[in-house]
């Protein structure tokens, strides 16, 4: 399994570069900016949801809905990010829009 989570990536990878013919960085990129914003800063609020749905002050649904509205939030504001601050010099916005 740990093959195929690599190999998966890097093969999907490989055939963008060569059908876009874009720089290989602009994948690391949306890889830093997806670990960065969705996992690493939004834990930060979860972190709080937690305690308060361990000691009972949030309804189940509510929690549910806090925590995918966190998500996209936090997905869509690295996306933002990326495209606004490191990728604002690229050629061909639609295509980084797709790989992002």
């Amino acid at each position: 399994m740990i093959i195929l989570g690599i190999f998966i990536p890097v093969y999907i990878g490989v055939i963008w570069k060569i059908k876009t013919k874009e720089p290989i960085s602009t994948i690391f990129i949306g890889a830093a900016i997806f670990i960065l914003f969705a996992i690493v800063l939004e834990s930060i609020p979860k972190i709080f949801l937690f305690q308060m749905s361990n000691s009972n002050r949030i309804n189940k649904w509510i929690f549910i809905i806090i925590l995918v509205l966190l998500a996209g939030a936090f997905e869509e504001k690295g996306r933002l990010f990326a495209f606004k601050i490191l990728l604002k010099n690229k050629k061909n916005k639609k295509r980084l829009f797709l790989m992002l």
